[in-house]
């Protein structure tokens, strides 16, 4: 039996090469990360599991600017411009 924390996701019974039917559970894939402003997928940011994606390099995960991981470069760009200005 599966852990009970790993027990939310889809059932699939495949079959083994003897000939018996076992019970499969794919792994949940994950989303792109977003823009915290416009919701925008984020680029040049890793897309995975939080496991996968910590195994990565820092400099594969996210870009090394201001907002990195968070913003999209517009509003990176136009938050920067709003702080110069004032």
């Amino acid at each position: 039996m599966v852990r009970p924390t790993l027990r939310s996701g889809k059932r699939k019974y495949r079959k083994t090469v003897s000939g018996k039917i076992t019970i499969y559970r794919p792994r949940k894939v994950a989303g792109h990360p977003k823009c915290a402003e416009c919701k925008k997928p984020l680029t040049g940011v890793a897309k995975g599991v939080r496991s996968q994606v910590r195994k990565m390099k820092k400099s594969e995960r996210k870009p090394s600017r201001v907002f990195g991981g968070n913003l999209c470069s517009p509003c990176t760009r136009r938050r920067i411009i709003v702080a110069t200005r004032s």
